[in-house]
């Protein structure tokens, strides 16, 4: 019907980054970051208007960043790690909407291969541990361990 019948509520959001030369051939990097958000907006067809939902959808998120590099002849080698922690969101415990609390931790090498003057390949393998806070419908507190391993391609045309 072309009638919009939902609004996203505002995100506040934080960043910031430093990174520090330790000789020549080594830097390491710090970035944190902080994301808040807000209640959604619904449409609702009795009044005609938007309606603030009761609770928030989204959790707050908070991440920091930790790498070293080595730079070498054929690009860069390091060490890469990563913390986030997502709020829970404020739906009540009962409700099918409700998300907990999360938190998860990474740690691997990571390489920059430079093919190219204009083509760079990334490789990063990162363990993962993922912890999850207890979830009420089925009263578990949820743990995983994992790998994740990614390759990117950049390509300047």
């Amino acid at each position: 019907s072309g009638v919009p019948f939902f609004q996203a509520g505002d995100s506040f959001e934080l960043y910031g980054r430093l990174g520090m030369s330790l000789s020549s051939r080594d830097v390491i990097n710090v970035s944190a970051s902080a994301a808040q958000y807000t209640k959604n907006k619904r449409f609702d067809p009795f009044t005609g208007a938007f309606r603030v939902d009761d609770q928030r959808s989204a959790g707050n998120v908070y991440r920091l960043n930790l790498s070293w590099q080595r730079a070498m002849d054929f690009g860069s080698v390091g060490l890469a790690g990563e913390y986030l922690r997502r709020d829970r969101n404020g739906f009540d415990q009962a409700s099918d909407r409700f998300l907990p609390a999360r938190q998860r931790f990474l740690f691997g090498p990571t390489a920059s291969v430079i093919l190219s003057p204009k083509t760079q390949l990334d490789l990063r393998a990162q363990y993962m541990r993922l912890d999850e806070d207890r979830f009420p419908v089925t009263g578990l507190q949820r743990s995983f361990n994992g790998f994740i391993v990614t390759g990117t391609v950049n390509v300047i045309f």
